[in-house]
Parts: C-alpha cells; structure tokens; sequence
C-alpha cells in the first residue's frame, strides 16, 4: 500500500512550495487563479528524497483550459459576469460580450437583455403562433 505524500503526516525533513498562476482583471483588479504547482519534497523513514509535483489546470467558464503563457483575449460576460471567457459572442443588438448561457438565437444572435419582452407581448406572439 503507497501512502498520500499530500495528507498532514509531515516528517521533520519536508519542504512544500505552492506556485500559482493568475489572471489580474486590470479594470477591476480581482485576481484569478487558473492554475497551481505544488512540489513537496521529503525524505521518507529509509532515508530515501521523494519529490512529489502536482500541477493543476483550471479551465475558464466556458469550459477551455487555459494554458499558461496566454497570450489571446479573454472576456467577461454582460449578463450573468462569467470570466475569463475564452470564446465570447458579441450581441447584435448592444455590442456586448456575452457568454453561451446568455446567447439568444432570433434571426439575429442577442443577449438575453436585449431578448426580453413584456409578458404580454410573448403571451400574443405564443397564442399568434399556434
């Protein structure tokens, strides 16, 4: 049986180093993590050095990795706020990034601020539409 080198059971002789890699919002300044090495280094009871590496991807939230360096745009989202968005469609109507959750397919492509209607006006285009 191989035991977790990541669970607390520490031995005096163990180093751990956390790197993270982050995007910085320059507009707004929030910071997010879309990725983390962890390296941990010990010496085991027959005094043998383990070095463990773990790296860690975050994908961004229309579900792409975002592999550091990265070099492309990336967007937030109009409606909802959903960042970093690598693929991002520009609303027809307003101009405005918006995400696939938001994407309102007419003729046209739209936001779903711009979609919505009075309930009047979609209750008479369903009862015009039957």
């Amino acid at each position: 049986m191989t035991a977790n080198p990541y669970l607390d059971n520490a031995t005096p002789i163990e180093t751990l180093a956390t790197e993270r890699t982050v995007i910085v919002d320059p507009i707004t300044g929030d910071v997010i993590t879309i990725g983390a090495r962890i390296e941990r280094q010990r010496i085991d009871p027959s005094g043998t050095q383990v070095r463990d590496v773990t790296n860690f991807v975050a994908s961004s939230a229309d579900g792409q990795q975002l592999l550091f360096p990265y070099r492309n745009a990336l967007f937030a989202c109009a409606c909802c706020g959903a960042k970093p968005l690598v693929s991002a469609t520009r609303c027809a109507s307003c101009g405005r990034y918006m995400c696939d959750a938001c994407r309102v397919i007419t003729s046209i492509v739209i936001c779903r601020q711009c979609d919505a209607k009075p309930f009047w006006l979609r209750a008479w285009q369903w009862l015009t539409n039957l």
